[in-house]
């Protein structure tokens, strides 16, 4: 299982990174195979909206640091939250 965990940690990152440079469909068909590979819905709902929210919050904005990025470090953060709650419902 933790290597099914891994596949699909991987792909989130992918996809959030796809969604975050404004790549839609790249990003759409990552967040399918993240579903396929058995990653929980609501991980992969959250790093997808969170990326497109960065995406056209930046288009908006005439420009921000990137210390207010919500990019990998946060797609990494719910990644990680993910592992634990998919790992106690694959032990219980």
């Amino acid at each position: 299982m933790a290597d099914a965990a891994a596949h699909w940690t991987t792909t989130i990152s992918v996809m959030a990174s796809a969604f975050g440079a404004g790549d839609n469909p790249r990003g759409e068909e990552l967040l399918l195979t993240a579903l396929d590979l058995g990653a929980p819905w609501d991980v992969v709902t959250t790093a997808a909206a969170r990326a497109l929210i960065e995406y056209r919050a930046g288009e908006s904005a005439p420009s921000k640091p990137d210390s207010l990025s919500n990019g990998p470090a946060l797609t990494h953060q719910i990644v990680a939250a993910a592992r634990s709650h998919t790992a106690d419902k694959v032990i219980a």
